[in-house]
């Protein structure tokens, strides 16, 4: 059985639905996930009502004051602990989908397909089975765009986000396997910090090389921030700067003949000659310190 790529919003009396149509002829395996998933009550899993119509079967996803994950992140970016939520739930699923002889290879990670309610999160569960290099690559893709639609000023956002994308990349064990990895490593790293004998602020300062390697993975993303110093200071030193070179110039157009000697005396050429080397002390220090800051 195939699972057909497109699926179609409809709004009915009773709410609305994303309908999924299902196309060629049930296995048996087939049926048996039908089943499962539309059966049984699974958290955190958006089930499905299978319907026929005119010899088609399809599957109706019920969305009714859900919105998708990629909706969300185009009003605002995720949180540290949506992303926290985000995970844990994801964890929590692929803890309870054997239960129901599922696999967790099988669930569908792309953020046009995972709705939330803004206090839990739902998935799909796949009707048909995928091989696992194509759940691998679905994984390091769906970390991948975790990075770029995360709060990255917020640094438990870019800690949970990057090392799960990490671990993805490394392709460390199955999705269960991986997603334990990831939280159980960081709570294990915030239970150190608040313990007294462990030395303050000892973890804080790798936190800065961790949050720039967060930003480095999504190379071109326009979605990636940085801490960036307020111009004010350039453009202060930058007026200072032009101002000292407009009353040196016009002194000399002044000095007849020309001598550096006589371009200096007077209040205009001394007040030229103090704002331009102000200006371009300023002016070289703040970028300096700009781009420190920056990079």
């Amino acid at each position: 059985m195939e699972e057909l790529q497109q699926n179609v919003i409809k709004r009915e009396p009773d709410g609305c639905y994303m309908v999924t149509d299902l196309s060629g002829d049930l296995t048996e395996a087939d049926r048996f996930v039908v089943r499962m998933i539309t059966e049984n009550r699974i958290r955190s899993l958006l089930i499905p009502r299978l319907r026929s119509f005119n010899g088609r079967q399809s599957l109706y996803y019920e969305i009714t004051g859900l919105q998708t994950l990629e909706s969300k992140c185009r009003v605002s970016p995720l949180s540290g602990n949506e992303v926290l939520g985000l995970l844990s739930s994801l964890q929590g699923l692929t803890e309870l989908l054997p239960d129901y002889f599922l696999r967790a290879e099988d669930m569908v990670l792309s953020f046009n397909r995972i709705f939330t309610d803004g206090r839990e999160w739902y998935y799909i569960y796949r009707c048909g089975q995928v091989e696992q290099t194509e759940q691998e690559g679905a994984v390091s893709v769906f970390a991948r765009d975790l990075i770029g639609a995360i709060d990255h000023d917020d640094e438990m956002a870019v800690v949970y986000a990057y090392q799960f994308y990490k671990s993805a990349g490394q392709g460390q064990g199955e999705l269960r396997q991986l997603l334990e990895r990831v939280l159980q490593s960081e709570q294990e790293t915030s239970g150190e910090e608040d313990g007294p004998n462990r030395e303050a602020g000892s973890n804080r300062e790798a936190e800065p090389e961790r949050v720039a390697e967060a930003a480095e993975t999504k190379e071109g993303s326009e979605d990636i921030k940085k801490k960036r110093r307020d111009p004010v200071a350039i453009i202060s030193f930058s007026l200072l700067l032009i101002l000292g070179v407009f009353l040196l110039v016009w002194k000399s157009l002044h000095i007849t003949p020309f001598s550096p000697m006589m371009l200096l005396s007077g209040q205009e050429g001394i007040a030229g000659l103090c704002f331009a080397a102000v200006g371009a002390g300023g002016l070289v220090f703040s970028l300096f310190l700009q781009q420190r800051l920056t990079f």
